[in-house]
């Protein structure tokens, strides 16, 4: 069991060192010519977020007189403290 331990102990160790040397190293700016290509690669690509894709509606009224017509269901979704999310 003490190898365990010491296996443990050591890793932690390890780990703690790295962690510190890469907090430690100051970010390097992202070259002009590099920016745009970068942030096209970050940025969502097209079918890749299919939760924005859906018709949400903000308003319950509109959505019950919706789900009524149509014979379905109302999905709710709210933010902290029960307070409804709206759109951006």
């Amino acid at each position: 069991m003490r190898r365990f331990w010491s296996k443990f102990a050591v890793a932690g160790a390890l780990l703690s060192a790295i962690c510190m040397n890469v907090a430690s190293a100051e970010p390097k700016p992202i070259p002009p010519e590099q920016f745009e290509s970068l942030k096209k690669r970050i940025q969502p690509q097209p079918g890749e977020n299919r939760f924005w894709e859906i018709p949400w509606l903000v308003s319950i009224h509109e959505a019950r007189v919706k789900a009524a017509a149509e014979g379905k269901p109302i999905y709710v979704w709210s933010g902290s403290q029960g307070a409804p999310i709206t759109g951006c």
